[in-house]
């Protein structure tokens, strides 16, 4: 998730919001949100930006949450899909990808219900932060600037509503994310994979291994058997009881990879 030495333009930034952008030749917008966890420093983190961008080929718009509210903050929602639309008709764009770690998943599943999103990849994503859905207790610091309505109960019902191709990837070496994997139904657009060995750090694990930026890469570009072919690289070169998903299938044994490790 490193990023070229060029900064970002800020388009807009309060203490609720901030939009950044980084341009791009082609006529495809990829949005990338945030995770959260942000420095002390107030500085923001260029998430993904010199895979996505790929050498200036594709418009990047980055999306930070700034106060960690799940997208749950009053407005925030409507506030960022106009930010979305406005950047997309600036670029001319003819498709729009989202993308996304932890919250930054979320919400990359979560705008494909307000925009037309082609495609969309959510790196170890919370489902949902819903108390009435999960016991998610490992971001309650952020609890206090939740709105009174979450954004969404859980983006597993968002996905089989829309028409997005959507691929999730969780780490098997976290009980919490295990948990949040478990939300997940089988669906015609959803492709899901296990990471065998890693935890929350799945971005970083296929970093690591080489597999990021072709996984991220296939989802921009629309390449679904490259996309297969990674995902079944995932499982073959980390081991351990990875699987994947391909859309309309069910895994044959897949209540025994969400064990706690």
């Amino acid at each position: 998730m490193d990023a070229p030495a060029v900064e970002m333009e800020v388009i807009e930034r309060d203490d609720v919001l901030c939009l950044r952008r980084y341009p791009g030749r082609q006529k495809r917008l990829v949005v990338v949100f945030g995770g959260a966890k942000l420095p002390r420093d107030g500085s923001l983190r260029n998430e993904f930006l010199h895979t996505v961008s790929h050498n200036g080929k594709n418009p990047v718009l980055n999306v930070q949450d700034m106060k960690c509210t799940w997208y749950s903050g009053a407005g925030l929602v409507d506030r960022i899909t106009a930010g979305i639309k406005a950047e997309a008709e600036r670029v001319e764009a003819e498709e729009i990808v989202t993308l996304g770690n932890s919250m930054g998943g979320f919400g990359a599943i979560l705008f494909a219900r307000e925009l037309p999103v082609a495609r969309a990849l959510a790196l170890s994503p919370q489902i949902s932060m819903h108390p009435e859905v999960i016991d998610e207790t490992r971001f309650d610091e952020y609890l206090a600037d939740f709105g009174p309505q979450q954004a969404a109960r859980s983006v597993a019902e968002i996905i089989p509503e829309v028409p997005t191709e959507v691929t999730v990837v969780f780490g098997t070496g976290s009980k919490y994310d295990n948990a949040q994997a478990a939300l997940l139904a089988p669906s015609p657009n959803l492709r899901l994979s296990h990471v065998a060995r890693s935890g929350h750090n799945t971005a970083e694990w296929l970093k690591k291994h080489d597999l990021l930026a072709p996984l991220v890469r296939s989802v921009i570009y629309g390449y679904p058997r490259k996309l297969d072919t990674v995902l079944g690289q995932i499982e073959e070169r980390l081991g351990g009881p990875g699987w994947h998903q391909v859309p309309g299938e069910t895994p044959a044994d897949e209540g025994a990879h969400h064990d706690a490790v």
